[in-house]
């Protein structure tokens, strides 16, 4: 196999030399996944990758390390940092005779990233309201890179981040434009409750979301996925009592959709007693903000088939309580 010689630009440094090679001026801080189960194999031999070496995954796509494929390949690597250029020969010269042209400068990217597709790429979508678009690219069961869109809301608009899904509802934070964001995806009966806290101004935003695709849930919870609790029924009197857990219990009374609810909490570094009145959409969830001991909650009811999730967020701190009620008297 022949190769010539290869001048690949600046971008690609960080993974030759280390992000050092690379000036200030041309990095960008990104949020990219690790992929530490990908396997190498050259002419049908697996290789290990050599320590110090990882592979990333950033926007569907996998990024190798230069210097570990080209030497693979019988390559050698030079970083010539006076260029910026990584240069990858094989030592063979081309047997193709040389054209008579100018020389052409070299392009800061020869190369594109290899395309990543796996079993979570079905699950990849868009989910919006009349506010966002929300661009969903899951990497794994319960972790996705997300993409927020707005013409409304164009303090949103281009913000990205990284969303874990393990817990109770996608987490993530970011910092876009010079303000810091605490941001939730929490599945709600199909649809995506979004509450996007901006921890500089105290702000909150909360919205339905409807999507173009699935989410990999799972209904018994014994497999990766995100929990699926099951579909609000539709019927408020289902969820009308007294529901408990450890040292909260939460009564519920409806008036038409506007759910009346009662929050008495035993547990004295949790969140107070309180009292609050929210609007239910037809997806089973809505959302009311109240004064606790003095400041400010955004507080979100969820119905779901045979649970209540209650979710307190604190609008001067960002911080998020989460609580699943499963037992009714």
């Amino acid at each position: 196999m022949k190769y010539k010689q290869l001048i690949v630009g600046a971008l690609f440094g960080s993974l030759l030399t280390g992000a050092g090679a690379v000036a200030a001026s041309e990095s960008t801080a990104v949020t990219a996944f690790l992929m530490n189960a990908v396997k190498f194999k050259f002419d049908g031999e697996e290789k290990k990758l050599d320590s110090g070496y990882s592979v990333l995954s950033y926007k569907n796509a996998t990024y190798v390390p230069a210097r570990f494929v080209a030497e693979q390949l019988g390559a050698k690597v030079v970083w010539d940092s006076k260029t910026q250029s990584i240069l990858i020969d094989s030592g063979q010269a081309s047997t193709e005779p040389a054209p008579v042209t100018k020389p052409v400068q070299p392009q800061p990217e020869v190369t594109k990233p290899v395309t990543q597709t796996s079993e979570w790429d079905k699950y990849d979508g868009e989910w919006s309201n009349a506010d966002l678009t929300v661009k969903l690219d899951f990497v794994s069961a319960v972790k996705a890179n997300v993409e927020l869109k707005s013409t409304t809301k164009t303090e949103f608009n281009g913000l990205s981040y990284a969303a874990d899904f393990s817990g109770p509802g996608g987490q993530g934070d970011a910092t876009f434009k010079g303000e810091s964001y605490s941001i939730t995806l929490s599945p709600t009966s199909g649809d995506l409750l979004i509450t996007i806290v901006n921890k500089t101004t105290r702000h909150v935003y909360t919205g339905i979301l409807t999507g173009n695709s699935d989410l990999p849930v799972t209904e018994s919870g014994n497999e990766t996925g995100i929990p699926n609790p099951g579909a609000f029924t539709g019927n408020f009197s289902d969820y009308q009592g007294k529901w408990k857990r450890d040292k909260q219990t939460l009564t519920l009374s409806f008036d038409g959709s506007t759910a009346k609810l009662v929050y008495d909490n035993e547990d004295a570094n949790g969140v107070s007693d309180f009292t609050a009145e929210v609007k239910i959409a037809s997806t089973g969830s809505g959302a009311t903000e109240v004064t606790i001991d003095g400041s400010k909650r955004l507080v979100q009811l969820t119905l779901n088939k045979n649970q209540v999730t209650l979710a307190v967020i604190e609008m001067t701190t960002g911080l998020y309580t989460n609580e699943v009620y499963t037992s009714k008297e």
